[in-house]
């Protein structure tokens, strides 16, 4: 019969290091992006531009937190806008007035 290692209980002690870690960093990252989500930025309404020229690149989500303006908001105000294809050029209107 084969001699038995203390090293043959390396691989699943390596392997739960592995699978804790993971989850600490997972849980570690949902937490810094609930925490980035809660947070928003304030914006005053003579910050806001009343028009955005779309850019490439930019996402409804994006402008919609830069100017701290609601994606709701934007697509009342733009009732023709494709939130999943921005078109570049398009201009968004991001207040009345």
């Amino acid at each position: 019969m084969i001699a038995r290692t203390p090293a043959r209980f390396l691989a699943p002690i390596a392997l739960i290091v592995v699978v804790v870690i993971g989850a600490l960093a997972v849980k570690a990252a949902n937490d810094d992006a609930s925490h980035r989500a809660a947070v928003r930025p304030h914006v005053s309404r003579r910050h806001v531009p009343r028009a955005y020229t779309v850019r490439a690149g930019d996402t409804l989500p994006g402008i919609s937190h830069h100017y701290g303006v609601p994606v709701a908001h934007i697509l009342l105000l733009n009732p023709s806008v494709d939130p999943r294809a921005l078109a570049v050029g398009y201009r968004l209107r991001l207040r009345l007035r």
